[in-house]
């Protein structure tokens, strides 16, 4: 396939000279306030009742979990000498090319997703 040369997106985000973003949450096993005798609660309850055992520890400990962030890089657009990123940004370009026609066709609108290159782990909208 040749790709080199052709038209690539705007639509790509660099996070992958920062540190990982997103963190987890403190509620759970390791977290505060949970202990094994809490645990064992959960799992007799949940065997029990048929709940599942997750929410049961959430609603023993307070109801939710405390998000530790992490700070992230600013966002950037990927290195002109990258050439891994040149290769998923043409292809990226393609797919924006072809759903825009084929919605526009169909009389909707394409909403252009964002690609975000990363090492490890990121942050994302869901948590």
């Amino acid at each position: 396939m040749k790709w080199e040369g052709n038209e690539q997106s705007d639509n790509v985000e660099d996070r992958r000279d920062g540190g990982g973003g997103g963190g987890f949450g403190g509620g759970f096993i390791g977290g505060r306030g949970i202990g094994i005798g809490t645990i064992v609660v959960a799992l007799i309850g949940g065997w029990v009742f048929g709940i599942n055992p997750l929410t049961l520890l959430s609603m023993l400990s307070g109801g939710g979990t405390e998000q530790v962030q992490q700070q992230q890089a600013p966002a950037h657009a990927p290195p002109a000498g990258d050439r891994q990123a040149a290769f998923v940004s043409t292809v990226l370009k393609n797919t924006e090319v072809v759903w825009t026609t084929v919605f526009q066709e169909n009389g909707g609108t394409y909403h252009a997703p964002k690609l975000v290159l990363f090492r490890g782990a990121t942050g994302t909208g869901c948590g």
